[in-house]
């Protein structure tokens, strides 16, 4: 659904990554940390790469100088086949759980995926969509590697509206501060730098 919704309304998004995705109280998916988005109609071949994304879910080959199409294709489906591998056996993150921000690949997996033991054992559960990540892997090119994951075919793409996009109101604006944390008023923040922190420090 993630990946039909980008193709569809022609986005891109450099930093897929378990702590760049939040699921609200009715189970719907949020995409957070905008750094990296773009829109299909952005036509500067020398648009800015601001990172490569996490390293235990970006492709092995990615550039780190020209910004490639569907970068979100790889670290989406590394996610999809980690999820389907911990719904047929829980116990892989006891054995391959990676706390760094990922769910159970780790980059060397990625770097050499058919030396991988992590690779074999979600072969055998998952099957072919794992196979698939795994031979997408070992691709020269992000290009390449999407040929093999497929990439979903955006009908009709929305064009960006002329006075902009109105985002929804994040499922996050409903928490309650603590009050004992928030202290806005200027008498509360220190009126010079405390010695300790001084240069002579």
């Amino acid at each position: 659904m993630m990946a039909d919704g980008m193709e569809r309304h022609g986005f891109d998004h450099g930093d897929i990554s378990g702590s760049n995705i939040i699921v609200d109280h009715r189970g719907d998916l949020w995409l957070i940390d905008p750094d990296t988005l773009r829109h299909r109609s952005i036509e500067d071949d020398d648009f800015h790469l601001r990172e490569v994304g996490h390293e235990h879910y970006a492709h092995s080959r990615r550039s780190s100088e020209t910004w490639e199409s569907c970068l979100y294709r790889f670290p989406l489906e590394v996610m999809i086949v980690s999820l389907n591998g911990l719904s047929s056996d829980p116990d892989l993150v006891m054995r391959y759980g990676n706390d760094d921000n990922s769910l159970l690949f780790k980059r060397e997996d990625l770097d050499d995926p058919y030396g991988s033991d992590l690779f074999k054992e979600l072969c055998k559960l998952v099957g072919k969509r794992a196979k698939r990540l795994r031979l997408a892997a070992k691709c020269k090119s992000i290009t390449e590697a999407n040929k093999i994951l497929g990439v979903p075919k955006g009908k009709n793409p929305k064009e960006t509206p002329k006075g902009g996009v109105v985002l929804p109101e994040s499922p996050l604006c409903s928490a309650v501060p603590d009050k004992r944390s928030v202290q806005t008023k200027a008498r509360r923040l220190p009126l010079r730098i405390p010695e300790i922190m001084g240069s002579g420090s």
